[in-house]
């Protein structure tokens, strides 16, 4: 704690006051950023789709989460809420897509072995 000026020569400096005039410009505004993580998920989702299936999707996933759980912690600094939550849903789609896929081809082929159509499986 600064301790009070005793020497009457030399006054204690006043407090640091804002003089604001109506019509000065107010205080700067950042507008906040939008969440890296959030960007990196919704591509990733989209990318699952048309160039890596399955690691487009884990990227958008786990990025994803990582960019909520980032903006809920930013306290209004950063946004994209919406940007993540598209990956989250293209990416969880088109894993969904993906086991459908999957699960169609050993359904198909496990009726194909079954029937015997493909010649003597037996």
């Amino acid at each position: 704690m600064e301790q009070p000026n005793n020497n009457p020569t030399t006054p204690n400096p006043p407090p640091f006051q804002y003089n604001i005039n109506p019509g000065d410009p107010g205080p700067l505004y950042i507008e906040p950023q939008n969440s890296v993580f959030a960007i990196i998920s919704l591509v990733g989702g989209i990318a699952g789709f048309f160039i890596v299936p399955v690691i487009g999707q884990i990227i958008g996933i786990i990025f994803g989460h990582m960019a909520l759980n980032e903006i809920k912690n930013a306290n209004g600094r950063l946004t994209g809420r919406s940007l993540a939550m598209a990956g989250l849903i293209t990416s969880y789609i088109g894993l969904g897509l993906i086991v459908l896929v999957i699960l169609f081809f050993i359904v198909m082929v496990t009726i194909l072995y079954a029937s015997g159509a493909p010649g003597n499986l037996r």
